[in-house]
């Protein structure tokens, strides 16, 4: 980080001290919360384009550059095919930036957005924008989506958009508010109740319309006491939705009023807490298990959450991202509204997403509904400096985004090499501080016949000769297993999510897959196979 920009932060925390001190001292009923922000040194940052880090600068402007190339006119972006979320937040980043004609062509974008949503009251999709125009997904969440950024330009520009359009994206905004309420997502899809519940709360307040005001704060007060029931998310450990939610609560925090305001500020500075928790600045990658994810390494696909580290550390070298665009770069389209919304950080928190892990142990009960299996799930996960494994036990849902049993670890050439196990709802995963435990799940009546137990490793020095016998060496992680389960084969895959069951989006040239055979009637409470991890850097074999 530059001097001036690492000065710029410390100021910011001194004056957020100051003004807390000051807000206690001149109203009555402020003095506990204004304490309580004190006393956790928070971080609060807000952005203008100008006073940008170059290295933020970047961020912004390469998201621009990949939406709007110079070469390409704006009637060629506002093509069939393009994501109505992305370039609706391309309008909000113009707007930011506002150079030569960038207020213009934001203008024109907004316009041809409002002709976008679903408008027909009598739709269950009614409120919600479309995916694109063509090959529209019907997804419900473009409601959320779509609707906060509007709220987000409606807010800040006011004073700079024609009248004309204003009035119009107060009508997109009511309908998009509306179909929520019709809607009524659950607490426990995180991310979009979250958006939800302000979605609802500022177009009711905002507009006058009683009933939108008090559907928002209605699910706010339902997040909050669910997120107090377990002290945790339902999408828990996610790298791309946590990232959702933050801005979510962001959202709460600077646009909202009264008890939503405060419940968003203690709802932010907790889900940071446990990113915190679960994240390795060595490896920089989130231990797993997830309950929703797109791949294995966040230094080679773009995470929301991963975003935000970045922005706050605003240090290349710190972050989270791949160096390269890498996959689901669109992911970078979050950088508009992040940087509207600012960052709130405490000292601590943003200290432990830059300081080497010190090994700890994690339980946590998840409640989740959404996911078949046990209403409450059950996490544990070792953090260690150069290595780090997570399990889930509960699970029955099969899905490609649910990620069961992770352990990363340093690799040779200082690359983040990885163990999955997918989330296939066919198996339970335990961890301690020193060893991982896969069991199979009850059986169906209906099945019968040997099944197969499926591992992918990634390691650059991975061979199909690696895992036939009971100790496996990968370049800096040794594994000793113990299994009475028949050895199958291994296979170097091109590691796809058809293949791996699991939604890797970032590129690997070689990925194992290693097969075991679990015979009939074999007893959920007997391991299928323990894994116990040894990190031995290869300069000092054992």
């Amino acid at each position: 980080m530059a001097l001036k920009d690492y000065l710029a932060m410390k100021f910011n925390i001194v004056l957020h001290v100051f003004s807390a001190l000051l807000i206690a001292l001149l109203l009555p009923g402020c003095n506990t919360e204004a304490k309580q922000e004190s006393d956790h040194l928070s971080i609060v940052q807000s952005f203008a384009y100008e006073d940008l880090s170059s290295y933020q600068r970047g961020l912004l402007d390469g998201f621009i550059d990949s939406m709007f190339p110079r070469e390409v006119s704006l009637d060629q972006v506002m093509g069939d095919e393009v994501s109505i979320r992305s370039i609706t937040r391309l309008a909000m980043a113009l707007l930011f930036r506002n150079e030569n004609s960038d207020r213009e062509n934001a203008i024109k974008i907004l316009w041809w957005v409002l002709q976008q949503q679903h408008q027909n009251e009598n739709e269950k999709i009614y409120g919600a924008w479309k995916t694109s125009v063509v090959n529209d997904k019907l997804d419900h969440n473009w409601r959320e989506f779509v609707g906060c950024d509007l709220i987000i330009i409606y807010r800040n520009y006011k004073e700079v958009l024609p009248a004309e359009l204003l009035a119009k994206i107060k009508d997109g905004l009511v309908h998009a508010a509306m179909g929520a309420m019709k809607r009524d997502v659950t607490p426990q899809y995180t991310n979009i109740s979250v958006m939800s519940a302000f979605l609802m709360n500022y177009v009711g307040s905002a507009f006058d319309i009683q009933e939108l005001s008090e559907a928002g704060i209605q699910k706010a007060h339902d997040i909050h006491a669910l997120f107090h029931r377990y002290n945790t998310f339902s999408e828990f450990n996610s790298p791309t939705y946590d990232g959702v939610s933050m801005v979510g609560f962001a959202l709460w925090r600077e646009l909202s009023q009264g008890e939503m305001k405060s419940m968003g500020i203690k709802l932010e500075q907790s889900l940071w807490k446990e990113i915190a928790a679960h994240y390795n600045p060595t490896l920089k990658n989130f231990s797993g298990p997830y309950f929703r994810a797109y791949g294995m390494d966040i230094n080679k696909y773009v995470s929301i959450t991963g975003l935000w580290i970045a922005i706050a550390m605003n240090d290349e070298t710190l972050a989270p991202l791949p160096k390269d665009g890498g996959a689901k770069y669109f992911e970078v389209s979050n950088i508009a509204p992040i940087y509207h919304l600012g960052l709130s950080i405490s000292e601590p928190t943003w200290q432990a997403l830059k300081s080497p892990v010190k090994p700890r142990f994690l339980d946590q009960r998840i409640p989740n509904n959404i996911f078949a299996g046990d209403s409450v799930k059950h996490a544990t996960i070792q953090m260690n400096q150069n290595w780090m494994m997570g399990g889930l036990e509960g699970n029955r849902r099969p899905w490609n985004q649910i990620y069961t049993g992770t352990i990363h670890w340093m690799g040779n050439e200082s690359e983040t090499e990885w163990l999955l196990v997918p989330g296939d709802g066919n198996t339970n995963v335990s961890v301690s501080d020193t060893s991982m435990r896969i069991f199979t799940v009850e059986s169906d009546p209906g099945l019968s016949g040997e099944r197969e137990l499926k591992l992918y490793i990634y390691s650059s020095e991975a061979s199909e000769e690696h895992f036939s016998g009971d100790i496996w060496r990968l370049g800096n992680m040794q594994f000793n297993i113990h299994t009475d389960l028949s050895y199958n084969y291994a296979e170097i895959i091109n590691p796809s999510p058809k293949n791996t069951q699991s939604s890797i989006s970032e590129y690997y040239s070689r990925v194992a897959e290693i097969s075991f055979k679990i015979p009939e009637n074999w007893e959920a409470d007997n391991p299928l196979i323990e894994i116990f991890p040894r990190y031995v850097p290869t300069q000092n074999p054992e």
